[in-house]
Formats: structure tokens, sequence, C-alpha cells
């Protein structure tokens, strides 16, 4: 058992709703659809707020678009917004322009809400591709956490050439990808681990390093 002080942990949450995760339901029909996700929201911010825990949510633009005082909530409490793309489509099925134009409009929707910078992305269903990297540099993004080696099923994942990457890792100039940590039962994967992963990712991005 090990002592809650001594340790800092990262938490992420993707904010989506029961609709949006999958490709069978499209975007253009979302909008039929009851919205779940806010009551849920607010569960988590309850328990966030009594354990003084803070998180970054990654949150779909379309979500915000319709929630704009959920997004205000969550980051008037103090946790970091970031961008889950637009219309949760897969990255690798999509062309450049139309990832480009994903992350730019998710972006631009997510900022507007809050007043500031967005720095963070995560790729729906982890689908991170090596050709999306730049594209979310040149976008204004600082990182990427999509990287999510061993964890799950390989036919959602990361197209990602890398097998050995860090917790952190500097990319370009100004660009890093946060892989998702993740910790091994047995035969089974994970996503956790305790680790000094706040303190070292605050190191990276205030160096420049």
């Amino acid at each position: 058992m090990f002592k809650a002080n001594k340790y800092r942990l990262v938490i992420t949450f993707d904010v989506e709703d029961w609709f949006t995760n999958g490709q069978s339901i499209k975007v253009d029909s979302w909008g039929n659809y009851e919205l779940r996700v806010e009551k849920n929201i607010d569960r988590i911010l309850k328990l966030l707020d009594e354990t003084k825990t803070s998180a970054t949510f990654f949150i779909l633009g379309w979500m915000a678009e319709k929630l704009p005082g959920m997004v205000k909530k969550i980051h008037k409490l103090g946790h970091e917004i970031s961008s889950h793309g637009y219309a949760h489509e897969l990255v690798y099925l999509q062309s450049k322009n139309e990832f480009r134009n994903d992350v730019r409009k998710s972006k631009l929707i997510l900022e507007d809400i809050i007043g500031e910078r967005i720095y963070g992305y995560r790729a729906p269903c982890f689908s991170i591709t090596d050709w999306a990297l730049p594209i979310l540099a040149e976008e204004d993004y600082l990182y990427d956490s999509s990287y999510a080696a061993n964890v799950f099923k390989k036919s959602h994942l990361s197209h990602f050439n890398s097998s050995k990457l860090s917790i952190c890792n500097k990319i370009y100039n100004n660009f890093y990808e946060v892989s998702l940590p993740y910790m091994k039962i047995n035969n089974l994967s994970i996503p956790w681990e305790v680790v000094d992963t706040l303190d070292y990712i605050h190191t990276l991005f205030m160096s420049g390093e």
C-alpha cells in the first residue's frame, strides 16, 4: 500500500457521449440523441474537488459547442481543457486536410469558450499516426497524448512508428508526445502507473529541452 502524499498522478478524461464513440452513428445525426455526459462530468468534478485533484479533460469540439457551460465549469475549477478532435473520426481514416480542419476547428471552439490557448490533443480511440504529429505542431498544439502501447486492442490503436517511447518525448521544437503509461498485471496491460510524471513533464515543457 503506498502513501497518497508520496506520489503525483496524471489523470485524464476523454469527454464524449454514448453515441459519439464509434463510427456507426455519424456526426450529422448526433443532434438527434440525448446528451448524458454533463451529469457524469459533474460527478467526476465533485470527486476531483473532494480529493483536491486536478485533471486534463480532452473534449470533443462538437460536445463543447453543445455544452459550453460544462467546458467553462471544468476550466473554472482549475482543470486543463484539451482537444479530442471535433467529430471523433479515427485519424488514419481521414485525409491530411480533413485532419487539419478537424483539429483546428476543435481548438478554435475550445479556445473561444475558455478564452485561453489549448495545448493538448488526444486522438479518438488513440488513432494517432506519424503524419498527424507535424500537423498538430503546425496548428499550435504543444503536445499529443495518443500513444498507448500494449494497452488496448491494436485495431483501434496508434499507427505510430515507435514502441520504445518514454512517458514524455520531444518530437519537434516545442512539441511533445506524452504517452499513456501502463502497468502489467500478468498478461493484462492497463493504462495506469504511479510515477513522478507531472514534475517530469513540467520540467521538459518549461526548460524547452
